[in-house]
């Protein structure tokens, strides 16, 4: 996954039937961060549903993003708002209780990768190798659909 050639991202995060999403500014240096909104969908709404507001938070998503604007406070702040959006108390909680697959629209297609928790450093390692595509053209008809398909590779 070479989140660099992505125009938009968004994290998606799911707990208890629920998928919360939200959008992610691209820096100068290309490095992405977790920026607000958090919205949250029960998957019971439905596929469609879930796709509609899926494309509708990547068109959210920021890039050329001074990398002043992410200050340590600001980062700390803003994953703190995460954690209570996905409905977890720490760090610890999420990478138990959470599968999480990043999205990404970049070469004219989506890219949904799934995640692996692990136990130290990061809390979730992306699996490239089971990455979920979907072209561009495809995308408003079976996106919803392909980010439950890629929460059910997450390990």
């Amino acid at each position: 996954m070479d989140a660099s050639i992505y125009d938009q991202h968004v994290s998606a995060f799911l707990k208890d039937g629920v998928i919360t999403l939200n959008t992610n500014a691209k820096t100068d240096d290309g490095l992405w961060y977790l920026q607000e909104p958090f919205v949250s969908i029960p998957v019971a709404d439905g596929a469609q549903a879930i796709g509609d507001l899926l494309l509708d938070m990547l068109g959210q998503s920021q890039t050329a993003v001074s990398n002043d604007e992410f200050t340590q406070v600001y980062i700390a702040q803003v994953f703190s708002k995460m954690l209570e959006a996905v409905g977890v108390a720490s760090v610890d909680e999420l990478a138990e209780l959470a599968q999480h697959c990043g999205v990404g629209l970049g070469n004219g297609r989506y890219e949904l990768t799934p995640t692996k928790k692990v136990t130290t450093g990061e809390m979730f390692t992306f699996l490239e190798d089971k990455q979920v595509l979907v072209e561009a053209e495809e995308a408003d008809r079976i996106l919803g659909f392909a980010l439950l398909n890629c929460f059910s590779h997450c390990e």
